[in-house]
C-alpha cells in the first residue's frame, strides 16, 4: 500500500558516480545549467539547494518578453546569504525547459545584477525529481522509468 510521501518502485535503479579526482576536489563549481523559458535560451541557470525561492532578475523579463503587466503583486523579502534583503514586488509563473524536463514553474523577481540568469531552489529539485550534483559537475533528472544526466554548462560566464 502506497502510503503519502510514499514512492514504490517495480524495479531498483543503481546509479553510480565516478570518485573524481583530487584536482576536482580542490576546486568546488557552482552548478550551472542552460535552459529556456518561451523558447529563449536564458544561459546561466544556478541549481541551488540551499534556496528557499525560485529567482528571476528583473532585467530578464526582457529576455523572456514579459513586461511588468504581465507579473502578479506580491509582497515578500528575500535575504540573501550576505544577509542583504531584496523585495520581490512581483512574480510570474513560466514553462522552464532544462533538456527534456519542462516544468511550471513560479519564479520571484528581484531588482538585482547576480551572476545567475534564474536560480532554483530547493523544491524546485525536489518536486521535479533530480539530484544535483556539484562534485560531479550534473544534474540527475528521474524521467519515467530512468534517470537523464544533464551536464553542466562548464562556461556560463562566455557570451
Amino acid at each position: 500500500m502506497k502510503g503519502k510521501g510514499v514512492v514504490e518502485f517495480e524495479e531498483v535503479v543503481k546509479v553510480l558516480f565516478e570518485k573524481p579526482n583530487v584536482n576536482k576536489l580542490v576546486h568546488m563549481k557552482p552548478l550551472y545549467l542552460s535552459a529556456k523559458i518561451k523558447g529563449e535560451e536564458t544561459g546561466k541557470e544556478l541549481i541551488d539547494n540551499g534556496t528557499a525561492v525560485n529567482i528571476l532578475p528583473r532585467n530578464m523579463l526582457e529576455v523572456i518578453e514579459k513586461t511588468v503587466e504581465d507579473l502578479t503583486p506580491t509582497r515578500v523579502a528575500i535575504s540573501g546569504f550576505s544577509g542583504k534583503v531584496l523585495q520581490a514586488k512581483r512574480m510570474i509563473e513560466v514553462s522552464l525547459k532544462l533538456d527534456s524536463l519542462t516544468a511550471q514553474t513560479m519564479f520571484f523577481i528581484v531588482d538585482t545584477v547576480p551572476n545567475y540568469n534564474v536560480l532554483l531552489e530547493n523544491d524546485w529539485i525536489r518536486v521535479n525529481d533530480c539530484i544535483p550534483s556539484t562534485l560531479h559537475q550534473m544534474l540527475l533528472v528521474w524521467n519515467e522509468s530512468k534517470f537523464e544526466v544533464m551536464h553542466t554548462n562548464n562556461k556560463p560566464f562566455v557570451t
